[in-house]
């Protein structure tokens, strides 16, 4: 019975083992099957809150960044507040990228919190500049309005200073948007070439830190009463590292303000002051060259993303575009062509002299500017361009319907010869117009070598003649 019960147990132990290395090898299995697709989900789209609210009257308010660029500052404020404290203050501890929201602890500033928690009615406004330094400005009524405070481009405010330091006042705004306190600031009515070292410096022992401002009299500004509304005065700073800056303040201009950053260092820079008198805003401003001009290559727009109020002006550096850095570094000077046009799509034509001894330029942009469209008027003023390589002896004009010969008509250049690389005034009255509307110039220089260019109404009116115009 013992050797029985022994050869049970024997028996019992090697199906436990059998069955523990079946359960191994398919565990073993279980591991190496690849997992299961997840299943397949159908039905109506889903509900989103993209900024969940915040209970009113509680600690937290959230900001929402749609401006489409980085906020570096906020601040929210009444105007108690702003009577016992002018100073701004930024509720954000670090920047706020596009798109995104950042929730702020009313208690880490007691006196918004306080502000907030009287519920007498009053409303509150906020400010937020972005990582370009744009500004941007609303207000919030914390009884009614929604506890996520969403800024967009509609908050845009084009140039804050004109708010903050209008013209015609007692003080000149000094703003130090270096990284260094300021500790000359001198202005004269002369070119920066001619600063001598002798000029007054108008904040002698008080400097301005870095990020501050300083508000000087205009009394002690050098001839400003008899500069103001007509003329134009150079500044020069310099801050406590040594480095110097220069620029240009035009007391016409709508704010009463310099702003001294690191745009203003350029040894040699140059800067466009624009003042648009216009009834609508510049959209766009191109600079060129003569030959640009002329040639109809007018390159990159110089304002980029900016934009000139109606009756506003703005500072233009140069050295902003590549193309014209590079010109400028290499010592181009002469006559620069300005186009303005505005969002209704009109067109403004002006220029101005570029010469190192003048760094800092002045235009207005003015309705007398205007570039006529061509189907309003009676006549045509036309701009030819020589770029053919060769002299041009005749110039004939002929109508689109006209089949006769190239050089029908009239010689247009009468007894002049049409040098290479210049150009020429072509007038086109509506009578010289047939049914078509299309005229077709020919050029022929002294090899009898024909060169044809084709204008209507309403096209570009610099024709240039280039070598692949030639047709016979």
């Amino acid at each position: 019975m013992r050797q029985k019960n022994r050869i049970v147990l024997l028996i019992a132990l090697c199906l436990l083992a059998a069955s523990a290395l079946v359960a191994a090898a398919a565990a073993e299995e279980n591991m190496a099957k690849p997992a299961g697709q997840t299943a397949v989900i159908v039905g109506p789209e889903s509900r989103l809150i993209k900024y969940p609210s915040l209970a009113r009257w509680g600690r937290q308010i959230a900001v929402v960044n749609e401006t489409g660029y980085d906020l570096v500052h906020f601040d929210l404020y009444s105007q108690a507040m702003m009577r016992h404290h002018q100073e701004q203050a930024n509720l954000l501890t670090e920047n706020l990228e596009d798109g995104q929201r950042r929730v702020i602890d009313l208690l880490s500033s007691l006196l918004l919190f306080n502000a907030i928690a009287e519920r007498d009615g009053e409303l509150f406004y906020y400010s937020a500049i972005n990582d370009e330094g744009d500004y941007y400005w609303g207000q919030w009524n914390p009884a009614v309005d929604n506890w996520n405070i969403t800024i967009t481009f509609a908050n845009y405010v084009e140039r804050v200073e004109t708010l903050l330091y209008p013209r015609y006042g007692e003080s000149l705004a000094v703003l130090n948007k270096t990284e260094a306190p300021l500790v000359s600031f001198s202005m004269e009515w002369k070119s920066h070439d001619l600063f001598d070292g002798s000029e007054h410096n108008l904040i002698e022992n008080i400097p301005i830190p870095a990020g501050q401002r300083a508000l000087i009299p205009t009394s002690t500004i050098p001839l400003f009463d008899e500069v103001a509304g007509h003329g134009i005065l150079y500044y020069r700073a310099l801050d406590s590292r040594g480095v110097l800056y220069r620029g240009s303040f035009y007391p016409d201009a709508r704010s009463w303000s310099v702003t001294v950053n690191e745009r203003a260092y350029h040894e040699g820079g140059y800067t466009l002051f624009v003042n648009n008198l216009l009834e609508d805003a510049i959209w766009y401003l191109w600079a060129m060259s003569g030959e640009e001009y002329l040639g109809g290559n007018w390159g990159d727009d110089v304002l980029g993303s900016h934009i000139i109020m109606a009756k506003d002006g703005k500072d233009i550096d140069l050295y902003e575009n590549d193309l014209w850095a590079e010109r400028l570094q290499s010592g181009w000077q002469g006559r620069l062509y300005l186009i303005a046009q505005t969002n209704e799509g009109e067109r403004y034509f002006t220029y101005t002299e570029l010469d190192s001894l003048y760094p800092d330029m002045f235009v207005n942009i003015e309705e007398q500017d205007r570039i006529e469209q061509g189907p309003e008027e009676d006549s045509y003023q036309l701009i030819g361009y020589n770029r053919t390589g060769e002299k041009i002896w005749y110039l004939y004009a002929v109508t689109g319907l006209d089949e006769g010969q190239s050089d029908s008509g009239e010689d247009l250049l009468g007894d002049e010869v049409w040098q290479w690389d210049d150009f020429i005034t072509i007038s086109v009255e509506d009578e010289d117009l047939d049914e078509s509307g299309i005229i077709r110039f020919y050029a022929i220089d002294w090899n009898d070598g024909v060169y044809m260019r084709t204008w209507s109404p309403g096209a570009e009116r610099v024709i240039v003649f280039r070598p692949g115009d030639k047709v016979e």
